[in-house]
């Protein structure tokens, strides 16, 4: 998958084009401050797609458009800011791909003009902080309702030829809507931390019961590279390795087999990740020592210092993805965490993960959402994937990663 999009025709690289490839069946969020291609939206939807936009009210966003794309509200909702500073280009692909730079959604933006996009990858660690920044952008917008769109349409009409007048007359009809500086902790972020509970079991739910049958696969063959590993952390191993070797860029989106051969397809691949020189693993045997050595028991955390506790940290593929973009590599970037934190802070979060009697999605979300065990720079990535490492209930790794190789192995989209 090509990372960069800048509608060239030297380069083919047109952002609509690359877009539209992960649009089928997707629960897609576009926030943008401009908007006039309402054919690009009906493309979306004519493929399964739902879609929440997220707009800016203001010159040139285009009223009749969102008149026509409002009478389509079972498969599409509208939220608005009508404040200038709202200026994100952003486009999320349920859990597959977000596109972030600078085009807006108009036909010039995603197509015509010369314009510069990056694609994010759902396994990069930047992934999650863009849907948890859409949620609150989401939150903070106001509903815009068709009565509003019509009046709307009038003020662009009368305005058309004295835009300077536009903004003004925006706000004065609609009220000055802008994002706040400030995330505050208030009841609709606890109702959010509600929707992300169940929407997280319902994923946990369908990718646990898929991971059982690719267990009972795997164990049929008798086949084991890492025996110091338990047999879920090995999978996960097998896995990392398929989309490596296998499902890279966006191959995991059309899986190689028939629905019928999906068993011989997945022990061929098991044993071709049995005769493979995979490097990694004896990395991944040393990890998962440090973890359940310092992170094993209640006692062991209890008494964790903190070079056992930077080790331990350094061992989250997700944690470590962050220290890219941290000038002062892996040590600072440790300490300035544990110091943000504070050492006490992260051991009551980590025993009340690994060892709590909430089912493993309400941790999992009060890690998140609740500021008795939310830490700083340990986002939904790091938390999922301490848990899948050290939780005592045999519950796999649960990431996007593990999400596109089990897809390429024909267990259908997680």
């Amino acid at each position: 998958m090509e990372n960069i999009f800048s509608n060239s025709m030297k380069r083919s690289d047109y952002l609509s084009d690359e877009m539209l490839k992960f649009a089928k069946n997707s629960e897609v969020d576009i926030a943008v401050a401009f908007f006039t291609n309402e054919k690009f939206l009906m493309d979306l939807i004519d493929s399964g797609c739902s879609i929440r936009l997220l707009i800016r009210l203001g010159f040139p966003t285009d009223g009749i458009s969102l008149k026509r794309i409002f009478e389509y509200k079972n498969k599409i909702q509208i939220r608005y800011y009508t404040s200038k500073s709202f200026h994100p280009k952003l486009y999320i692909y349920g859990n597959d791909v977000a596109f972030l730079g600078s085009s807006n959604l108009t036909n010039a933006g995603i197509k015509t003009n010369q314009e510069l996009n990056v694609s994010i990858d759902s396994e990069e660690t930047i992934f999650g902080e863009l849907k948890d920044l859409f949620e609150d952008y989401w939150t903070e917008a106001s509903v815009l309702t068709l009565e509003y769109i019509k009046e709307y349409i009038e003020i662009i009409k009368e305005l058309k030829t004295r835009n300077i007048e536009v903004e003004k007359t925006i706000i004065n009809k609609f009220g000055d809507s802008s994002y706040p500086n400030i995330i505050r902790i208030d009841k609709k972020k606890k109702s959010k931390s509600r929707e992300f509970e169940q929407g997280l079991l319902k994923r946990y739910q369908s990718f646990v019961q898929k991971f059982r049958t690719l267990r009972d696969i795997y164990e049929s063959t008798g086949l084991r590279k890492a025996s110091e590993l338990p047999i879920r952390i090995e999978i996960d191993q097998f896995l990392n390795w398929i989309r490596e070797e296998k499902a890279y860029g966006d191959n995991y989106l059309k899986p190689p087999i028939e629905s019928d051969k999906i068993r011989e397809f997945i022990i061929e691949n098991i044993n071709d990740f049995y005769n493979s020189d995979y490097a990694y693993l004896e990395n991944t045997i040393a990890n998962y020592a440090t973890m359940i050595e310092n992170l094993g028991s209640l006692e062991a955390i209890e008494s964790i210092n903190k070079e056992q506790l930077s080790n331990c940290l350094l061992s989250i593929h997700a944690f470590l993805g962050q220290v890219r973009h941290n000038k002062g590599g892996r040590v600072k970037f440790t300490e300035d965490f544990i110091n943000l934190n504070g050492i006490e802070s992260i051991k009551e979060s980590f025993k009340y993960l690994l060892f709590s009697e909430d089912t493993h999605t309400k941790k999992i979300t009060n890690c998140i959402y609740n500021p008795d065990y939310k830490l700083i720079k340990f986002g939904i990535s790091c938390v999922q994937e301490l848990f899948g490492w050290a939780n005592t209930e045999e519950i796999p790794i649960c990431n996007e990663r593990t999400y596109k190789s089990m897809q390429y192995l024909g267990f259908g989209k997680l």
